[in-house]
């Protein structure tokens, strides 16, 4: 996995993609390459009925 590295320089500002679990994210991250360099991600985020929401960053991400 040659790409993990140049995915985290590329990604560590999206606040999002760093706090997946602080957020206790649930979901699929997707991750799209254009020759063979991580270059763009699609967050597909499921919300369990049974959980509570939780706030972070003055509410600007909700998790379950």
């Amino acid at each position: 996995m040659d790409w993990i590295e140049e995915f985290e320089k590329k990604f560590s500002g999206n606040q999002l993609i760093v706090n997946l679990k602080q957020i206790k994210f649930h979901g699929k991250l997707e991750l799209n390459f254009a020759d063979g360099v991580v270059n763009t991600c699609h967050v597909n985020w499921c919300i369990k009925p049974y959980s509570t929401t939780t706030l972070i960053e003055g509410g600007q991400y909700g998790g379950g």
